[in-house]
């Protein structure tokens, strides 16, 4: 340490950092900076997969709700309430549709595939599956289905 006078001393004061303390330092917040880097990697990448699977989810319950009020889905009309009678179990209708979107359009990650069979005599049953595939490349899927009595109208 200079003197002041051109002559160094010896001895150390106590003031300042070592250059090992400063290398240890920087090394320590280095490795949690990245640390954090990957964490928020992780989370995008979970909430990128829930968000498709609510999209999925949502995708499902709008095609039960136009099939059963006889919507279109895709190019096919398609009530279930207006299908003929038939014994419980057997496939009234069914249908897909490859690449759509969360709102049904051509065009988005989703593949979609439905089912109307009877359940009983009076009622019908919907069955929509959605699969797409996650940004791992392994197959997701969200399946739906319902019950609903025949109008006796």
């Amino acid at each position: 340490m200079c003197n002041g006078d051109g002559t160094y001393s010896e001895a150390f004061d106590g003031q300042g950092f070592t250059l090992v303390e400063v290398m240890f330092a920087m090394a320590v917040s280095t490795i949690a900076l990245l640390s954090l880097a990957l964490l928020q990697a992780a989370a995008v990448k979970g909430n990128t997969s829930s968000r498709k699977g609510t999209q999925a989810c949502f995708l499902a319950q709008s095609i039960i709700e136009r099939i059963e009020e006889g919507s279109t889905i895709g190019s096919t009309v398609i009530g279930a309430r207006s299908l003929p009678d038939h014994p419980a179990g057997n496939i009234l209708a069914s249908g897909a549709m490859d690449h759509v979107d969360g709102k049904g359009a051509v065009g988005g990650p989703f593949n979609l595939r439905w089912q109307v069979s009877t359940h009983t005599n009076w009622s019908r049953e919907v069955k929509v599956d959605v699969s797409w595939r996650s940004t791992l490349g392994l197959k997701r899927q969200a399946e739906l289905s319902t019950v609903f009595r025949e109008s006796t109208d």
